[in-house]
């Protein structure tokens, strides 16, 4: 910015302009910038105003801050936008007292603006963390965290005293954001604030920063709130810490179904050994979610126990729990599991027949690949012989091509078919045949004249 500017904008911190739109030497700007603040003009124009002015440039700082004094809430919103996409520095101190603004919509147009302008808007924020305002120290703390600059750190520390649960959440919400190691030993003292709410932000961040929150997350599964159990949980899971495999275990029996659940699904994430035992122990738990989320969980734990374990599952009272259990009995491709699963197809529940199918595809056994031929051709479901014809794409028996490519010309629904063809491709590796309703023929003719003889022998 020139002298001039510069200027005015000293003679606008000083209020010396009050809520004028100063005239800057450029016409088409101050013709913007009347129309912006005009109470005349329909609020459509205004907006065009608006926008006209932050395509503007440096040109249009000085009204737009002159703007932010106006009477009309409408203007100081749209300005403060404005001046977000033009990111000037020197409307970050104008910017920082508007989050205090007795309209919300202007506060939150504010903190964006300054989260746009970045780096350059640091000291403005930080000094709106001591506001008297709770509102202005809440959207402060929030541009902050947009911001994610490590600086902002020992500020947002100091506010996770302040009196005021919402902005508590929104100061750890923002170091969550920044995920700055330094933050971590206040944030676990976080996890014994008075507010749950706090609490449940805090083991959030905890997680964002990572291995230096583990040990208070872990602490968080004793906490007396659900919520923060169950957030903590989750996010030891994401967070995949072996370290707490013994705590999440013991959590696998807390009185609250969610926390249970949860910590089921963060021992599948981990993918420890270690806690096989106490998620066979929840298959028997009166939830089905819970039962679902273990019998999941031990799909991606493995071990020695676990096939059978899951395999127990495939008896439990509800289709869904059962339908998990057939999947990962195929994540784990055990070759003990082909009886089980071999009476899953048999499942009333077509969806639980459906899953035994893939199942069955990715242990790629023979006696499996004879089960899946019967199924493809015989089940009553349409779901199911598409489940079928797929899984038998993934075992890639060569035994299954004739049965597929007679598929291909029998009555089944569409589908089947397409599901048939695009196992045939992934047997032979034959893939010059596109969908079509000659499919049979093609591949037929295929089959006779290249198919059966050696690959290296065939023209295509």
């Amino acid at each position: 910015m020139d002298g001039g500017v510069k200027v005015v904008l000293a003679l606008l911190s000083m209020g010396a302009l009050g809520g004028a739109f100063p005239a800057t030497g450029d016409p088409d700007v101050a013709g913007m910038a009347q129309k912006l603040g005009s109470p005349d003009l329909d609020p459509g124009a205004r907006l065009l105003a608006a926008a006209d002015l932050s395509q503007a440039g440096s040109a249009a700082a000085v009204p737009l801050i002159g703007a932010l004094r106006n009477g009309d809430a409408f203007v100081r919103r749209h300005a403060a936008r404005a001046l977000g996409e033009i990111r000037e520095s020197p409307a970050a101190g104008p910017l920082g007292e508007l989050l205090r603004d007795r309209e919300s919509p202007v506060r939150l147009a504010a903190a964006d603006a300054l989260s746009r302008i970045g780096i350059p808007a640091l000291p403005a924020l930080a000094a709106a963390l001591l506001d008297p305002d709770p509102g202005a120290r809440a959207c402060a703390a929030g541009a902050l965290g947009a911001i994610g600059d490590p600086r902002a750190t020992e500020g947002l520390v100091a506010a996770l005293k302040d009196p005021e649960p919402d902005v508590r959440r929104e100061v750890i919400h923002a170091l969550g954001r920044i995920r700055d190691p330094r933050a971590a030993r206040p944030l676990a003292d976080a996890l014994h604030d008075g507010e749950w709410r706090v609490r449940r932000y805090a083991a959030w961040a905890l997680q964002q920063i990572g291995e230096p929150g583990e040990s208070a997350l872990i602490a968080a599964l004793a906490d007396a709130n659900v919520e923060v159990r169950r957030i903590a949980a989750k996010s030891l899971g994401d967070l995949k810490s072996e370290g707490a495999v013994p705590a999440l275990s013991g959590a696998l029996q807390d009185l609250e179904p969610g926390v249970r659940r949860a910590a089921a699904e963060a021992a599948g994430q981990i993918g420890d050994p270690r806690a096989a035992a106490a998620l066979a122990a929840a298959l028997r738990d009166a939830d089905r979610h819970v039962r679902g989320a273990a019998v999941d969980a031990l799909g991606w734990v493995g071990g020695a126990d676990a096939v059978g374990a899951i395999c127990g599952a495939l008896g439990d009272p509800e289709p869904a729990v059962r339908g998990i259990a057939a999947r990962s009995l195929g994540m784990l491709s055990d070759r003990g599991a082909l009886e089980p699963l071999a009476a899953a197809l048999r499942d009333p529940d077509a969806s639980v027949r459906g899953s035994a199918a893939q199942a069955l595809g990715r242990i790629a056994d023979p006696r499996g690949v004879d089960l899946l031929l019967t199924a493809m051709r015989e089940d009553a479901d349409v779901g199911v012989r598409q489940s079928a014809a797929g899984a038998l794409g993934e075992a890639r028996d060569r035994r299954a091509i004739e049965p597929l490519i007679a598929l291909l010309g029998s009555g089944d629904e569409e589908p089947v078919r397409k599901a048939a063809n695009q196992s045939l491709i992934r047997i032979t590796g034959h893939a010059a045949f596109g969908w079509t309703g000659g499919m049979h023929r093609l591949w037929s003719e295929w089959w006779a004249a290249e198919g059966q003889r050696p690959s290296g022998e065939r023209d295509g």
